[in-house]
């Protein structure tokens, strides 16, 4: 076989033969071109038209809903408030959970000449926790991940995560409750709504025991009431904000929390987490897949260890009030 040789006048014609077909393209172009828009626009509009019309039907709304790529929701997703309240500490396997409490006070006295004063001793008191598991486990049948618009799994780990941070609040609150009844203040209550006098009242009584107070945590009835206190006493939140994460504002430089975990016509007015509640993290929330393909199921698991102590009932305020008078 000979060996093939560049020919300049072979490339000529190539590139010529190329350049009348690139021409011969553009000259037909434009009619396909124009009826490809032309159908792609014509079909916007249907589109358009039909989504105005299902807008204008409640029928039509639920229709649009269900092709949304979000599940149709009847409320938001709960958020977590509860580590607001605490200071988290991460600690290491195998440490113990163990806090000393401060020495008590020292107790000076005026006292005669060659007199003495009674002996102060400084022996602290040591407290240990002992830690617990929280654990959700959560299952999606496989025919979940093609009958759902939306993405089923993606779901599946969203509500997994949101149960995990409810049931955490949930024991702060009772450990929070707990501690309020156990009379280290007094609690305030008041025959109708919530007034600001109360929530001064309940102050006065962390204050009184010189705890700073760092946020007010109250139920959903609270906030009809707090709503309505000056404008200039009550700087309010972006109402997503407030929505999405429980906080309302604040309220004499104090940030106030909203839960729907407390119960009706009840608050709390709460002290500086230093001196109030301790939550040592063993291990912290973590979301596991456990598939059972076996029986057609994915899912996940999630669990954290931990232990909590509201040590110091000086520092929280119970708030009652009427959350159904007029």
């Amino acid at each position: 076989m000979g060996i093939n040789t560049y020919n300049p006048a072979d490339a000529q014609k190539v590139g010529e033969a190329i350049l009348g077909f690139v021409n011969k393209a553009k000259n037909s172009a434009p009619n396909s071109l124009d009826r490809a828009e032309n159908t792609s626009q014509a079909l916007r509009l249907r589109r358009e038209a039909a989504v105005m019309k299902a807008l204008g039907s409640e029928s039509g709304m639920k229709k649009l809903a269900q092709n949304l790529k979000e599940p149709v929701k009847t409320k938001l997703d709960y958020k977590s408030i509860g580590r607001q309240f605490v200071v988290t500490e991460n600690m290491t396997p195998g440490e113990p959970a163990i806090y000393d409490k401060d020495f008590p006070a020292a107790n000076a006295v005026v006292v005669g000449k060659k007199g003495t004063a009674a002996i102060v001793e400084g022996e602290g008191e040591r407290v240990t926790l002992y830690p617990f598991n929280i654990v959700a486990r959560y299952k999606v049948p496989f025919d979940e991940l093609t009958d759902r618009r939306f993405k089923a799994i993606v779901r599946a780990r969203e509500r997994i995560t949101e149960g995990m941070a409810l049931r955490e609040d949930l024991r702060i609150f009772a450990l929070i409750a707990a501690n309020a009844a156990t009379g280290g203040t007094t609690p305030v209550s008041v025959a109708n709504r919530l007034t600001k006098r109360a929530l001064a009242l309940s102050v006065g009584e962390l204050r009184a025991n010189r705890v700073p107070v760092a946020n007010y945590l109250w139920s959903v009835s609270a906030m009809t009431d707090l709503m309505t206190f000056d404008r200039d006493d009550f700087t309010p939140a972006k109402m997503d904000e407030m929505l999405d994460t429980g906080f309302l504002g604040t309220l004499w430089g104090v940030p106030i929390h909203m839960s729907d975990q407390i119960t009706a016509g009840t608050g709390y007015t709460l002290g500086d987490p230093q001196l109030t509640m301790w939550m040592p993290i063993y291990q912290d929330v973590e979301v596991l897949i456990a598939d059972d393909q076996d029986n057609l199921l994915l899912g996940f698991v999630a669990w954290e260890r931990l232990a909590m102590t509201h040590h110091n009932s000086l520092g929280v305020c119970s708030v009652s009030f009427n959350a159904s008078a007029a």
